[in-house]
């Protein structure tokens, strides 16, 4: 069986996970429509965040 690795900044409320994205910091909306990658730790990001970070340009190396 294998562990998840612990986020710090992973949040969950009941079975809800909420939006991760290291971008947005402050964003805890629920409705998650992707998972990232960031610095070797699964992200979870919303709807609102997904649509910010496509919109930009960052950098993805």
């Amino acid at each position: 069986m294998r562990m998840r690795q612990k986020n710090p900044d992973h949040k969950l409320y009941g079975n809800m996970e909420t939006c991760s994205n290291p971008w947005n910091k402050n964003c805890g909306n629920r409705d998650i429509t992707v998972f990232i990658e960031y610095k070797k730790e699964r992200r979870s990001s919303c709807r609102s965040c997904r649509r910010k970070i496509t919109n930009n340009k960052y950098e993805w190396g």
